[in-house]
């Protein structure tokens, strides 16, 4: 987990000055949660497969869970305890069968109200500077959950099955390579009668 994270970091450009950042700005932006936690469940809730896969009776200590994640954000110094969590949140998420591409579709719709609630409380400058921070570590943090989901279920499969990590992968890329060339037939059909109007 440490090396993905590590990796995550780098490419983000995540830094200790977005935590400084995050913290300064936190009396702010911990306002902002409630709606936060409305905008993440209400898109969740209103995709029908994942609707299914949260009671109504449950909704509301989930979003008190992702109103104290969120404030989380801006009062921790990325210690490994916190990235520690943001991991376990991930895997939680691939327990409850909950798609990925909706956590993602959920976070993208978190930054973009965190954009507009930034440009409208803040000068345009410190808008862009806390907006970055904030949008370098959500972006981080989604990056762990992608990765927990897909090594999650690997490892999971492996313990399970008793199959040797190396045959497992050899596995994947043999049906990799066919789903591949399978798409890429289907690509290339899809293109031809966009071309011809078919």
């Amino acid at each position: 987990m440490f090396e993905i994270l590590k990796t995550l970091v780098k490419t983000t450009g995540l830094s200790k000055r977005d935590f400084t950042v995050l913290t300064e700005a936190a009396t702010t932006l911990e306002v902002w949660g409630p709606e936060v936690a409305d905008i993440f469940y209400d898109s969740i809730l209103a995709h029908q497969p994942t609707a299914n896969l949260i009671q109504p009776e449950e909704k509301e200590r989930h979003r008190e869970q992702l109103l104290n994640w969120y404030c989380q954000l801006f009062t921790d110094d990325f210690s490994k305890t916190f990235w520690r969590a943001q991991w376990l949140v991930g895997l939680v998420h691939v327990k409850r069968n909950i798609p990925i591409h909706t956590v993602i579709a959920g976070m993208s719709r978190i930054q973009l109200y965190f954009l507009a609630k930034c440009l409208h409380e803040f000068e345009p400058d410190y808008a862009r500077i806390v907006y970055g921070a904030f949008k370098r570590l959500t972006d981080v943090v989604t990056g762990l959950f992608v990765e927990g989901f897909f090594e999650t279920y690997f490892e999971a499969f492996r313990k399970t099955s008793g199959i040797k990590q190396k045959v497992i992968h050899n596995m994947v890329q043999m049906e990799l390579n066919k789903l591949i060339e399978h798409d890429r037939q289907q690509l290339q059909q899809l293109f031809k009668k966009e071309q011809t109007g078919n």
